[in-house]
């Protein structure tokens, strides 16, 4: 083609033409060869490169019906930058291993015909959303092991401490685990050399307290006959019941009670 644009150039202007326009046909045929090749190496090598320089060379074939079809190019061209787009998404998703990633790229995949290479990435992104899930649910359950000791150690006692142990042997081996029963260890040995308060024993077995065990505990006198409402009141506030809670809990139904007895006003305002 170079050598006869070289030719055409050496002749009258008047001889020109019909050479000219048969140059033009060669050109675009050549053009049109050019953009097939590169489709080709494109589908043999799904590289991103490869795809822009093939949609580059299809953009610069002329539109020529009466020498070729130019929709076949189209149609190959946007298939593969379905299928280059779904494989940089799988790709970015084996990376980033995060659930948007994934996401995309399924996004990517499904807008594929049915085929072996769509099976294939289906697979891949079926693994990358196992590691991921698996490596979700492992967080989770990390963490609420981690919130249950730090309760245990805030609380320092063996109900707290029980509970957290059972989260932590759930867990699967390794430093996260074993750092964590490393404090609960600890933590057992804090409790076992504490004196044992009766607040262990509201927390734990609150239904076994005995209305003498209450009194002797808050300094407050404890009607026996109402100790289930002592006791209701108390377990309402909850398994991190501090002791001036349960005090002030004893200590209302206390002074309710004795109002209700003597109608005195001095123990109404009490």
């Amino acid at each position: 083609y170079d050598t006869a644009i070289s030719l055409l150039v050496g002749l009258k202007d008047a001889d020109k033409p019909p050479y000219e326009d048969q140059l033009k046909d060669t050109l675009a045929l050549i053009q049109y060869k050019q953009a097939e090749k590169a489709l080709e190496k494109t589908g043999q090598t799904l590289s991103g490169s490869d795809l822009e320089n093939a949609v580059l060379l299809v953009n610069t074939v002329p539109e020529r019906d009466d020498l070729y079809d130019k929709a076949p190019l189209y149609e190959v061209l946007h298939t593969l930058e379905l299928l280059i787009h779904a494989i940089e998404g799988v790709e970015q998703a084996e990376q980033e291993k995060t659930q948007d990633a994934i996401d995309t790229a399924l996004d990517a995949i499904g807008k594929l015909a049915d085929s072996p290479k769509k099976d294939e990435l289906l697979e891949r992104i079926d693994t990358v959303q196992t590691l991921v899930t698996n490596r979700n649910d492992y967080e989770k359950a990390l963490s609420a092991a981690v919130v249950a000791v730090e309760k245990a150690e805030r609380t320092l006692m063996q109900v707290h401490k029980d509970s957290a142990q059972i989260l932590v042997t759930a867990l699967q081996d390794g430093a996260d685990k074993t750092a964590l029963q490393v404090r609960l260890d600890a933590l057992q040995k804090q409790i076992d050399e504490k004196q044992t308060d009766l607040l262990d024993k509201i927390i734990g077995d609150l239904s076994s307290v005995t209305a003498q065990e209450l009194a002797d505990y808050t300094g407050v006198y404890v009607y026996e006959e109402l100790i289930a409402d002592y006791l209701d009141v108390i377990g309402k506030i909850g398994d991190e019941v501090t002791k001036a809670q349960v005090i002030e809990a004893t200590r209302l139904i206390t002074y309710l009670e004795e109002a209700k007895r003597s109608m005195k006003q001095a123990d109404i305002t009490k």
